[in-house]
């Protein structure tokens, strides 16, 4: 309203118009390029230069009188501006909060892919959830102890002392569950096997006998794995002669016998290996071996090999008609534990049980049962030495 009221601007607007209105004329009688046409619109363009000039005059003059027209006397300070005392961003206690969230967001997610597709077992619930129906004799937990290169199997009492007291309970554990799995004259003769090399069959075969005869039974252990054999290594005698001396030769049972430094424990060792070992030990020398054990002992453990992809461990199995399975925690697959328990079904062989190999009772994952037992046996042992 200010500049269309001021009487200088309705002036300029005036001769502006009229301008206009000569150039309309002048252009009737003359080109563009005539001197008397670029005159009249230089004039033309100096009006409009002098109304955008009085305009911005009329502006700052409003500006200045509002400006003046607002004095302190007509506000009062609500509160004081101060510098902050620190940086107002980045939040780096935010930041570190969310990385930290995303973190353990993202190591919940690989435990949980790596549980989901982890298919072996690790405790004895791992059965019923993973559908395998067999009876579960007992655990034997990871024994920590630094090893480098290949030892032989240790008796649990030559190991070292934090793991000799949960060893032997294991064993004794163990031991009790054998007796119960079978009537007495089954229980006579004992093969263990696994399903995989390395999987601790032998240091079972050697502990379970080494138990029995301290129990007082008149104990021999058999070492059957004619390809890779070891109790000769563990007891530290010769290996000359054997069984594979006896099944193949006509020698006296009792002059192959070798004594060990545990009272009631005897060994029967593998012998010099042959190129044959399913045959031999399939062999009527073999049955006949067998009677001759159990009329001279009380119990007989048989050290069986593995039995994906050898047949010793079927044979011997069916001369005896049982089996004893070893399973190490997290490394034999399910459906291999199931595979073989078909396999033993289709050639008639009863599993007494299967024991789960070491197993690490001091991580989080393995609850339940097997872990309760563990710890109120250390705290009731460790608390009475």
């Amino acid at each position: 309203p200010a500049i269309q009221s001021d009487p200088t601007i309705r002036t300029l607007i005036e001769k502006k118009n009229q301008a206009e209105a000569d150039m309309q004329t002048l252009l009737k009688q003359y080109r563009e390029k005539h001197p008397v046409v670029i005159k009249a619109r230089a004039n033309l363009k100096f009006l409009d230069e002098s109304i955008e000039t009085e305009k911005r005059r009329i502006i700052e003059n409003l500006k200045t009188k509002a400006e003046g027209q607002l004095s302190v006397q007509q506000g009062r300070i609500l509160e004081a501006a101060e510098p902050p005392e620190r940086p107002v961003g980045p939040d780096r206690m935010r930041i570190v909060l969310l990385v930290t969230l995303g973190v353990l967001i993202a190591n919940l997610v690989v435990l949980f892919l790596t549980d989901y597709f982890d298919d072996t077992i690790h405790v004895m619930e791992d059965l019923e959830r993973k559908g395998i129906l067999v009876p579960f004799l007992g655990p034997l937990p990871l024994i920590r102890e630094k090893e480098t290169g290949r030892k032989p199997v240790q008796l649990a009492t030559k190991l070292s002392e934090s793991a000799k007291v949960e060893i032997l309970e294991a064993f004794r554990y163990l031991r009790v569950a054998i007796n119960f799995s079978a009537p007495p004259e089954a229980l006579k003769l004992l093969a263990i096997t696994s399903c995989l090399p390395a999987e601790g069959k032998s240091f079972m075969s050697l502990n379970v006998a080494a138990s029995l005869a301290m129990d007082g039974n008149k104990t021999l252990l058999v070492d059957a794995d004619l390809r890779r054999p070891t109790i000769h290594e563990s007891f530290d005698v010769e290996n000359d002669t054997g069984l594979s001396n006896y099944l193949t030769g006509n020698v006296d049972f009792n002059a192959m016998v070798k004594e060990s430094y545990i009272e009631n424990l005897s060994l029967f060792t593998s012998g010099p290996t042959s190129p044959n070992p399913s045959e031999i030990l399939g062999s009527d020398r073999m049955k006949l071996f067998l009677q001759d054990a159990v009329k001279v002992f009380d119990r007989v453990i048989i050290d069986c090999p593995p039995l994906t992809g050898i047949g010793d461990g079927f044979v011997i199995g069916s001369l005896i008609g049982h089996l004893i399975l070893v399973v190490s925690a997290g490394k034999t697959p399910s459906d291999l534990i199931r595979h073989t328990q078909q396999q033993l079904d289709k050639m008639g062989i009863k599993l007494l049980g299967m024991v789960l190999n070491k197993m690490d009772v001091e991580k989080e994952r393995y609850g339940g049962y097997t872990k309760h037992y563990y710890r109120t046996y250390n705290k009731y042992y460790r608390s009475n030495k």
